[in-house]
């Protein structure tokens, strides 16, 4: 083989190899953890809670969850998306007896890809801003998010999330199970196996059951969500979390703004 024939076979190599990590990259897509899931071009959305006690109407507690593992699981918060359904900033304000506060998350991409992000919390008492990286696999798949520890199925969504928190100098070692949406479909103990919490979808992808366990293993709390008001785009605006056992109907309302359609 001359000179020549050396030099066209190297060029081809390199062009082969550089556009199938092109098609890669191309292929890789954001979790859908990370995006909305809903109809239309969402650019935000905005949800309040309120509670109604002997006929009146009273907005509940801010910092409570209104569901656990559902994407709009706070009672009060702000998220804020892209054009192609991305997750750009979280918002949870927390109300508490003499000022108003929130917990701020900005998602950061590069590259088709998340990068990091960046958690503030906006208080009297200062707080320290966490930046948490993710890391990725040879393939491209999503492997860890700062401390968490990520789980992908063969679609490259997530199926598990491991992480670990520290309580009252108890360490708490917990695995969150997920759909091809996003939803966390149930969280248990890693190390015990014992389930805390349980949820069921419609065939819409949305939360219609959610049962809470203690450590015995025995049920604490169980919802029953029912959706009540949807828009245009046909998603819901309203939905009412019921607990029969304790007499507790709590609503929460959502309130959506689109891209302007070109």
């Amino acid at each position: 083989m001359n000179a020549n024939s050396c030099f066209y076979v190297l060029m081809t190599i390199l062009i082969s190899t550089s556009c199938s990590s092109a098609l890669e990259n191309k292929g890789e897509k954001i979790p859908n953890l990370f995006k909305h899931c809903m109809k239309g071009n969402v650019e935000s959305v905005y949800t309040q809670t309120y509670a109604f006690r002997n006929g009146i109407k009273e907005e509940y507690p801010k910092h409570f969850d209104f569901l656990l593992g559902d994407k709009f699981s706070e009672c009060c918060s702000r998220k804020k998306y892209d054009k192609t359904g991305n997750l750009l900033e979280e918002t949870t304000y927390h109300d508490w007896a003499t000022y108003t506060d929130s917990t701020i998350v900005s998602y950061k991409y590069e590259n088709s890809r998340l990068s990091s992000s960046f958690l503030k919390v906006h208080s009297r008492e200062y707080s320290t801003p966490t930046l948490e990286y993710f890391e990725y696999s040879v393939d491209g798949g999503i492997t860890k998010w700062g401390d968490k520890v990520i789980k992908l199925n063969e679609d490259k969504q997530i199926s598990e999330i491991h992480s670990s928190i520290r309580v009252y100098n108890f360490d708490i070692y917990r695995i969150e199970e997920f759909n091809n949406e996003g939803s966390m479909i149930a969280m248990y103990d890693s190390r015990t196996k014992k389930m805390e919490v349980l949820n069921t979808f419609d065939k819409s992808g949305n939360i219609i059951k959610q049962l809470q366990f203690n450590p015995q293993s025995l049920i604490i709390r169980s919802d029953t969500i029912i959706y009540t008001d949807f828009d245009k785009k046909g998603n819901w605006i309203q939905r009412k979390r019921i607990d029969l056992e304790r007499n507790d109907t709590i609503t929460q309302y959502r309130t959506i703004s689109y891209f302007e359609e070109q």
